[in-house]
């Protein structure tokens, strides 16, 4: 069970404490201690409170320093954007000539801004970041700098290299040009270029080399327009100084002046005098020659038949047109010419300069046939008879109802009075003065007239095209009536409507792949300087316009397709060539 220890032990003893004394807790508040603490905690309260204040009306002067930094930092970051946008638009020299400006402008810009602040702080927070955005900017601007610096320098030597080549193809001829100006050249390159672009020496040789050949090409190119021989021994010469495809294109050239001036010399060699041969005999003495000259050389072969026909032609219509101009100037002097006076012998008619070079011009049996009406006139004026009035009266109503028919007869043989031929043979001149108005040419239009609708050649709707047409039309139409001694009948007409409306291939070297009707093929530039250069024109007095040139080589080349105009035949389908 439980138990309780006991112990009979005292264990309290006497202990040594002293007596208290009496005391009295008396509070600090009853002697006014409440009060002066209490001002005392409001002095700290004040204390406190004026800090908090003058710390937030510090941050808030922050805050605005900060805005407007920011602020001004923001309208500089876009006038400098527009700055650079403006100044990247800049190329070449003009680039590198405002790259100083334009830093100027950037760092004006930035202390017009800076000047606008409110105070110092706004302005330190402003020059942090304005700077770097002006560093940036004047950085990428220095990239551009650069960039266009180089291509200005690349496109200067390019450029002299260019004006290199200009001069070598202005003076072919001369050696010591070749040299310096090839000299010069590798210098661009080499001295230029080359470091700019950063070049392996590999790719620099390649390039200096590939220059040369290019000037080389250039000046045996431009000497092959007059002296094709010497320009082919060139080539030959310099063949492994030149690249594959300079070589090829100029090689080409070279060959094509030498067909084109070899032809030329046969045809002018076996043509004299011209005019006295058949077309046949003089291409076949042609032929003979090419192949001596160029026997495996079936292209120039070719060259001289196209040379030899050309030239065949253009002397046959130049010698057409100039027989119908002297007949007009000839026959306007029998009755009367200009003073009126009716000449009897030759003399007398041949007293004017014009028609004494018309008269000269002639071949024999035309001039035979004005000396008939030079012994008409010397028997004295035709009288005027009811035979003769009748006569003249229904030549002036051909004129009207039949003017083809009228233009065929010869006036000046027939005999009436003086008076009355003069009339009738200026009705005559006026009537071939112009292809529109010429009544043959009327009547063959009437002919085509649907065909020319339906390939929209009217005066309507391009009058240019549709009197080229025309031209070309009487030429056709005078070429079949003085080779047929009659005029072309309906069948005819049509068929020359439709030779000259046959498309034809262009000439490769105008607009290759390209086809034109036979009336509007364009004169190709060798023949277009023959048929200027035509010593014909110049006894005629003429320079010959672009119209008549036109005309002429649209003659020749009818001429040539179709062998002139055959009475009643159809239209052969050339074959493009």
């Amino acid at each position: 069970m439980p138990q309780v220890p006991y112990n009979p032990v005292p264990t309290v003893g006497a202990q040594d404490s002293g007596v208290r004394l009496p005391s009295v807790d008396t509070p600090i508040a009853a002697f006014g201690g409440a009060t002066a603490q209490a001002v005392s905690g409001l002095g700290k309260v004040l204390e406190g409170a004026g800090n908090e204040l003058f710390a937030r009306a510090l941050a808030l002067q922050e805050l605005n320093n900060q805005a407007e930094a920011k602020e001004a930092d923001s309208e500089y970051m876009v006038a400098a954007g527009k700055l650079h946008a403006e100044y990247n638009s800049l190329q070449g020299k003009a680039a590198v000539d405002g790259y100083e400006p334009y830093v100027q402008n950037l760092k004006d810009l930035r202390q017009s801004m800076r000047g606008r602040l409110g105070n110092d702080a706004s302005k330190r927070m402003f020059d942090s970041a304005s700077l770097n955005t002006m560093g940036r900017t004047i950085f990428n601007g220095a990239s551009h700098a650069a960039s266009q610096n180089r291509a200005y320098v690349v496109g200067a030597s390019t450029a002299r290299v260019e004006a290199i080549k200009d001069q070598t193809l202005t003076n072919p001829g001369d050696e010591l040009t070749f040299r310096r100006g090839v000299a010069a050249a590798e210098a661009e390159v080499r001295n230029t270029q080359a470091p700019l672009a950063g070049w392996s020496p590999e790719k620099t040789e390649v390039v200096v080399k590939k220059t040369k050949s290019d000037i080389l090409a250039t000046r045996i190119a431009s000497l092959a327009r007059t002296q094709p021989f010497s320009a082919k021994q060139l080539l030959e010469d310099n063949r492994e100084e030149m690249f594959f495809d300079d070589f090829e294109r100029t090689d080409k050239v070279v060959q094509d002046k030498l067909r084109s001036v070899g032809a030329r010399n046969i045809s002018d060699e076996i043509e004299a005098p011209k005019g006295q041969k058949p077309l046949q005999e003089l291409l076949d003495a042609a032929a003979e020659k090419a192949k001596s000259v160029a026997p495996e050389d079936t292209i120039f072969h070719d060259y001289v038949r196209e040379r030899v026909i050309a030239d065949f032609n253009r002397s046959k219509a130049v010698k057409r047109d100039q027989d119908l101009a002297n007949r007009n100037v000839i026959e306007g002097g029998l009755v009367g010419g200009t003073d009126g006076k009716i000449p009897t012998s030759l003399e007398e008619l041949t007293a004017n300069a014009t028609v004494e070079r018309a008269w000269e011009a002639l071949d024999a049996r035309t001039q035979r046939s004005y000396l008939k009406v030079l012994a008409q006139n010397a028997k004295g004026d035709q009288a005027w008879t009811q035979d003769v009035l009748k006569e003249y009266q229904g030549l002036k109503g051909m004129a009207q109802t039949d003017p083809v028919q009228f233009l065929d007869t010869d006036v000046t043989g027939m005999k009436l009075p003086m008076s009355a031929k003069r009339e009738l043979v200026n009705m005559q001149i006026k009537l071939k003065a112009k292809p529109e108005g010429d009544p043959r040419v009327q009547r063959a239009i009437g002919i085509l007239r649907p065909t020319l609708v339906a390939a929209g050649i009217e005066p309507t709707r391009n009058k240019e095209q549709y009197y080229q047409f025309v031209g070309a039309l009487q030429d056709a139409v005078s070429d079949f009536t003085a080779e047929n001694k009659k005029t072309p009948t309906a069948k005819d007409i049509q068929a020359m409507g439709s030779r000259l409306l046959q498309e034809q291939s262009t000439p490769w070297m105008l607009n290759p792949w390209s086809k034109t009707p036979v009336f509007e093929v364009p004169v190709p530039a060798p023949d277009k300087e023959i048929i200027k250069n035509d010593p014909a024109w110049s006894k005629l007095g003429i320079t010959p316009s672009d119209e008549q040139v036109q005309r002429v080589y649209t003659r020749r080349l009818y001429q040539k397709l179709y062998g002139g105009a055959k009475p009643s035949a159809e239209p052969e389908v050339p074959r493009s060539r």
